[in-house]
């Protein structure tokens, strides 16, 4: 629900500006109005004044800004953790960071240069050891032979070997050997064997795109393979102490000043908060004047503080909020304990304008209402609720996974509610079982009654998004498109009971009232909505059209429900029906929790939300939270 906003006025003896906007930054509920200003205040008018920062402040806020960005810069540099808390004073400890951030800087960065240095190092040396660990074993096959070197090579295509082979033999005029073996991730390595005169040659004559020379560090040339290995080591060994000392000397920076600058930054950012909230600041020689808005709730509260803290020196004063103000005034929302998880849907779209709806709890009435029409299954809405439950205990630290949890629970229930509606509990096994019977109606053997409560449905939701827009419009002072949004309304009334008749046994003698009512009815939508008000009349009728989705949807799984059960009795064997069962009933489940909450959700964003709300509002960004500036 869409929080009710006041609009105040703080005033008070100019020397007071910064401590007041400090009080108001720390409360964390008052969000500056850049746009209002104090013209009522006539006698004050000629000497009304924005604040302007002089020059001593301007130097302040860009040292403050650019001691910030090194911070940051430098916090990016240690493992996370706020070290030690430390309570100094702020300013003069600011100014002793501004002068050793630089060698701090310096030095963290290279640290940092040298550890990711490592650490590449580290990667090449250990293909290197993986890779003459691979091919050691080809390296006795050579024994006796006039070889003088060896070169490692990678093969990307093996079928290419032979010929290979044979390329290497007529450029250098010399005996080659080429043994292989499958390397540690199944890629195929390998050793050319070659006089050392023919090596540098066949070195130069290697296709990339073939073969690829495995590069040894220079320290290793001419040392036996075995050798080679043991070198791999100790010099992996050695980098990997220095890696520990580099972790070791950052951890013990951290220690010592992490939470020096993490404290010091968060006192920078109200510092620039209140320097850049000034902007936003009126002024006399005498008194300033603070705009802004703040929930209706704390208004009282706000007061009662502001007046004890600065012995009744600051005033609080309401305003009225004028219509053309409206679209100025921000958005805060909040919505009880049930509503508040499918916040997860509504958050995905801009925020609603003030004058506006939050759909918020409309979402938590149908959407979950929706799902259980097409679901509608006790077995399924069973299965759906205790994933539910299983998301909301498991992850009940990740909000976004838990709200989704509640979300299915609910969806659960009412996919519950409506298989008792429907008779269905596993498609037809608890009729089969247990002779389930339906309390409204068989959606497997009745279509057209499903048809004609989705249809209802639709009328239903479509009206009250049009009643919601036509408040929404009376609010923000556009009385006729209000009044196009109530005649709208009657004119889906008066088709749907025309419809009626044609379907269920009414007298005939209703069809020329309601056509004439449907008459009266078109000229009022001319009259509101102009000449494309047919045309919008229309579009509203095919809205509702659109919700015949819900008996699809079900039909769709009562339809998969009973393949499920057929072919599981067909299999002649009670195991091997029981794993039919499970895996059909399965999909099921798993194609019944997406498809509903992705058609559901589109009657929401499609049909509903474009008749209701208004859309661009600001968000409510009060000054001091979550570091929030005017």
């Amino acid at each position: 629900m869409i929080v009710r906003m006041a609009k105040i006025a703080v005033m008070g003896p100019r020397e007071l500006l910064l401590d007041v906007l400090a009080h108001i930054e720390h409360l964390g509920i008052l969000q500056i109005d850049r746009e209002s200003k104090p013209g009522q205040l006539k006698e004050i008018e000629t000497v009304l004044q924005s604040v302007v920062l002089d020059r001593e402040s301007l130097g302040q806020r860009f040292l403050y800004e650019n001691l910030l960005q090194k911070i940051d810069g430098l916090l990016a540099y240690l493992p996370p953790g706020v070290g030690r808390e430390y309570y100094l004073d702020n300013a003069s400890i600011a100014q002793f960071l501004s002068e050793v951030i630089g060698k701090h800087l310096e030095t963290l960065r290279g640290l940092d240069q040298e550890q990711k240095q490592l650490g590449q190092t580290q990667k090449e040396l250990e293909a290197a050891r993986l890779f003459l660990e691979a091919i050691s074993p080809l390296f006795p096959k050579n024994n006796g032979k006039p070889i003088l070197d060896y070169i490692g090579i990678s093969i990307r295509d093996p079928q290419a070997l032979t010929e290979l082979q044979q390329h290497l033999q007529q450029e250098t005029g010399k005996p080659v050997a080429i043994d292989t073996v499958k390397g540690p991730h199944a890629e195929l390595l390998g050793v050319i064997s070659a006089e050392h005169d023919a090596a540098d040659l066949i070195r130069k004559k290697l296709s990339r795109d073939l073969v690829a020379e495995h590069q040894l560090p220079k320290e290793l040339a001419g040392l036996p393979v075995p050798e080679k290995i043991t070198a791999l080591a100790a010099k992996r060994a050695a980098l990997h102490d220095r890696q520990q000392q580099i972790t070791a000397q950052l951890a013990t920076f951290a220690h010592r000043w992490q939470g020096v600058y993490s404290h010091v930054r968060g006192w920078l950012v109200v510092q620039l908060s209140l320097l850049n909230a000034t902007a936003s600041v009126y002024q006399t020689k005498m008194c300033f004047f603070i705009f802004g808005w703040i929930p209706q709730e704390e208004v009282e509260r706000f007061s009662r503080k502001l007046t004890a803290e600065f012995a009744g020196k600051v005033t609080v004063e309401e305003k009225e909020i004028l219509v053309q103000e409206l679209d100025r005034v921000p958005t805060a929302l909040h919505n009880p304990a049930y509503f508040k998880p499918f916040e997860i849907f509504s958050r995905i779209l801009p925020v609603p304008g003030y004058s506006s709806f939050d759909l918020t709890p409309y979402l938590g009435i149908f959407f979950p209402l929706f799902f259980g029409m097409m679901l509608g299954d006790m077995g399924y809405g069973f299965i759906v609720s205790c994933l539910g439950l299983f998301l909301l205990f498991r992850y009940r630290k990740k909000k976004l996974v838990s709200d989704g949890g509640k979300i299915m629970v609910v969806c659960g229930v009412y996919a519950i509610i409506f298989g008792m509606l429907y008779g269905e509990f596993l498609g037809t096994m608890g009729t089969v079982l247990v002779g389930l019977k339906p309390l409204l109606f068989d959606r497997h053997e009745t279509i057209l009654p499903m048809f004609y409560f989705a249809i209802g449905a639709g009328v239903v939701h479509i009206s009250l998004a049009l009643l919601l827009g036509g408040l929404s419009a009376r609010r923000k002072g556009e009385p006729r498109e209000a009044l196009f949004k109530f005649i709208s309304i009657l004119f889906i009334l008066f088709v749907s009971l025309l419809v009626a008749t044609y379907i269920f046994p009414i007298s005939k003698l209703l069809h020329k009232p309601l056509l004439t009512g449907l008459f009266i009815i078109s000229l009022l939508l001319f009259l509101t909505g102009g000449l494309l008000a047919p045309l919008e009349a229309l579009k509203h009728l095919g809205n509702i059209i659109s919700y015949a989705r819900i008996m699809a949807i079900g039909l769709t799984s009562v339809l998969l429900a009973y393949v499920a059960n057929h072919l599981a009795g067909m299999t002649g064997s009670i195991w091997l029906g029981v794993l039919v069962g499970i895996l059909l009933h399965g999909f099921n489940v798993l194609l019944g929790i997406f498809a509903p909450t992705i058609h559901a959700l589109r009657l929401h964003y499609v049909e509903f939300f474009s008749k209701t709300t208004e859309r661009g509002g600001r968000e409510f960004a009060p000054l001091g939270k979550k570091g929030n500036s005017a």
